[in-house]
């Protein structure tokens, strides 16, 4: 694995795999139109068997011949346009067929020969119209109708209510009743807008943002993520990231050793620059956060669930190897001389780094995370890069050392190493960090600063681009500001409050459509929970909780058991329940920090505990991509550690902060 093995870039796009008019596709050989899908889908027929796609094809696409030309007297039928095996952004996946149909948007999942409707099917094709009504800009408030064919299957009614949201319910369809449906479809939804443009929605770029999960399981695909997902707007993860592979190619060269230093702003992408830097150049990406490597390497090996069982070994050995939990590679690697398998390591949210007092004894070598990690790659006699990964210094913990650890282990041990950082690091940026790489640079050490290694732009979902400014406005005591954030900027991300846990769940579950995630989240010091009969576990099985499928009782959709901000660190749900708990009140004034001791709860006086309370509300606050609903208990009067007061003077201060109670209608609405 030593080495860069730099990987060719990959042109990333979203042309489907046939494109026509439907004149031209019903005026063309169903054999030529299966040839030009074999010649432009071969990363989808190297996982099926050849003979099986094209015979598949072939009979979906007699069907549609012989249903689309029984619909010629349609309106506008002339200008409908069809696109087959058209992908599904950040995945492997494709949907069988996409129809433009006059202002409506139809996508199309057909299963020839299957007897019944699989829910899978149902999920994916609802989820891609999601996708599309969020990120594709022909697509704002257009219908989309979602549609499932199992060619075998019984019949169901054809008739649904029209959906508001622009993304119908899925019909379901067998192969008798699908000219009656796209018949009834195109006759009764249109609403008279003007048509789609097949050239203009050939040429659109995505505004979409993937998730991290979703971008690893695409870089892991072979999909390249970042061109795909910088298209949008401007950022700058692109260009760090080439400068960070040549500054690589430079250190191997040259036979340095460098330690890059990368910042970025929450949402600006620098995790994923990572993994995308990892995987170009067979390097390892560490991370602290065991949770979020757990789930990581899950995503990944789900992405291949359908691969041959030695692929899948193979698979799963790679994930491994290519992410890594940071203890598990100190363990292998703390004692002795033993090199590390690559020369090029991404450390992930290095500013988190452990201080003296929180570091492992038996790791007698160093004294901490920064100083254990700089031994360790200091052990190849050429050359050597850590690339560390900075964010914006906010304590979720009191164990964190931040910078100063890098510091104190490059002064001390390790002066030889030269140092790549942008001038935020040193304190000179336009706004400076709560802890400095330097302050002033030593003699001894070699540094070079570059502003291409400083992300600023924000990549998150357009619905939560002033989330994180929401948040910070409660938590700083802004009412009004938070007010204002959300009545001008929140109006397509919904946030509510409510006191009934019961009410927040079926929000939760009527609001989930698609594959989309929802869940229940809470404060690690939120002990009092329990009594109100929710589940906050110490130890949480994470890959089960935040990737399994809402029937299993494990998994974060079933609402049955809710994750501490400890495990949700670098992962997103699409809708949450935040269950507040009264280690974090307000008192009509202030914030008051308090945590639970025995039998009782204790103020919390220690100014940087405070830190770590208010932050860890700060990471719950903004864990969802598409709206949530915080939940607030009662209280008990005849219980002293859930006394009512606990809570309602919180209630009250979200109300001044412009959140509505779920159910009730606002007054100034």
């Amino acid at each position: 694995m030593n080495g860069t093995g730099l990987q060719a870039e990959k042109e990333y796009t979203m042309n489907a795999g046939y494109s026509a008019t439907v004149e031209g596709f019903l005026n063309q050989d169903a054999n030529a139109i299966v040839a030009i899908l074999c010649d432009k889908s071969q990363s989808i027929i190297s996982r099926e068997e050849p003979a099986r796609f094209t015979s598949q094809w072939q009979g979906k696409i007699k069907l549609l011949q012989e249903t689309l030309g029984q619909l010629r007297g349609c309106s506008g039928w002339d200008r409908w346009h069809v696109y087959l095996e058209y992908p599904i952004p950040w995945t492997v996946k494709h949907i069988d067929v996409v129809l433009l149909a006059r202002d409506l948007v139809f996508a199309m999942e057909i299963r020839t020969d299957a007897e019944e409707y699989d829910q899978d099917d149902i999920w994916l094709v609802e989820d891609f119209c999601l996708q599309l009504r969020d990120y594709h800009p022909m697509c704002d408030h257009r219908t989309l109708v979602p549609v499932l064919v199992a060619t075998k299957a019984p019949s169901t009614a054809t008739h649904h209510t029209k959906r508001q949201d622009f993304v119908q319910q899925v019909f379901l369809s067998n192969e008798e009743r699908l000219l009656q449906l796209l018949g009834y479809v195109v006759e009764s939804y249109t609403d008279l807008s003007p048509d789609v443009d097949a050239e203009a929605w050939e040429k659109a770029d995505l505004r979409a943002t993937p998730s991290l999960i979703e971008a690893t399981q695409a870089l892991f695909a072979g999909e390249h993520v970042n061109e795909a997902l910088l298209l949008h707007g401007d950022a700058d993860g692109l260009p760090a990231e080439k400068f960070v592979v040549d500054l690589i190619k430079q250190a191997k060269a040259n036979k340095e050793k460098i330690v890059c230093f990368m910042h970025g702003v929450p949402g600006s992408g620098k995790t994923l620059t990572g993994l995308s830097v990892a995987r170009k150049t067979d390097g390892l990406f560490l991370s602290g956060n065991a949770p979020f490597v757990s789930v990581l390497q899950r995503a990944i090996l789900e992405n291949h669930h359908d691969q041959e069982i030695p692929n899948m070994v193979e698979k799963r050995q790679e994930t491994k190897e290519f992410i890594r939990e940071l203890y598990d590679f100190f363990d292998k690697h703390y004692g002795g001389d033993i090199e590390p398998p690559s020369n090029v390591v991404i450390l992930d949210d290095a500013h988190r780094a452990r201080d003296r007092h929180h570091f492992p004894k038996k790791y007698i070598r160093q004294r901490t995370e920064a100083g254990m990690l700089l031994d360790i790659m200091n052990r190849p006699t050429d050359w050597a890069v850590i690339v560390a990964l900075v964010g914006d210094g906010s304590l979720i913990n009191t164990v964190e050392a931040g910078l100063p650890a890098w510091r104190e282990s490059l002064i001390e041990d390790f002066p030889a190493w030269k140092i790549v950082a942008p001038l935020r690091l040193f304190g000179r940026g336009e706004a400076e960090l709560d802890e400095q790489l330097f302050d002033q640079i030593p003699d001894q050490l070699v540094v070079e600063q570059d502003e291409v290694l400083q992300l600023n732009s924000n990549l998150r979902p357009h619905r939560t681009r002033y989330l994180s400014e929401f948040v910070n406005a409660i938590l700083d005591h802004q009412p009004e500001a938070a007010k204002q954030i959300l009545q001008d900027h929140m109006g397509y991300y919904p946030v509510f409050y409510t006191r009934d846990l019961d009410a927040a769940r079926t929000w939760l579950r009527e609001t989930r459509r698609g594959n989309r995630k929802i869940g229940l989240i809470a404060s690690t010091g939120a002990k009092r929970l329990k009594a109100h009969d929710l589940n906050v576990p110490e130890r949480l099985p994470i890959e089960h909780w935040y990737l399994g499928p809402p029937e299993d009782v494990r998994s974060a959709s079933h609402l049955e058991t809710a994750s501490r901000e400890r495990f949700m660190q670098g992962l997103e749900l699409d809708w949450s329940c935040v269950c507040w708990g009264a280690d974090l009140r307000h008192d009509s004034a202030v914030w008051q920090y308090n945590r639970f001791h025995g039998s009782a709860w204790m103020l919390e006086e220690d100014e940087e505990a405070q830190d770590v309370i208010r932050n860890r509300y700060r990471v719950l606050l903004t864990r969802a991509r598409q709206g949530m609903v915080i939940w607030l208990p009662e209280g008990k009067q005849d219980d002293p550690t859930r006394q009512p007061d606990f809570y309602d003077h919180t209630v009250a201060y979200l109300e001044a902060c412009g959140i509505p109670q779920l159910g009730v209608v606002s007054s100034e609405s």
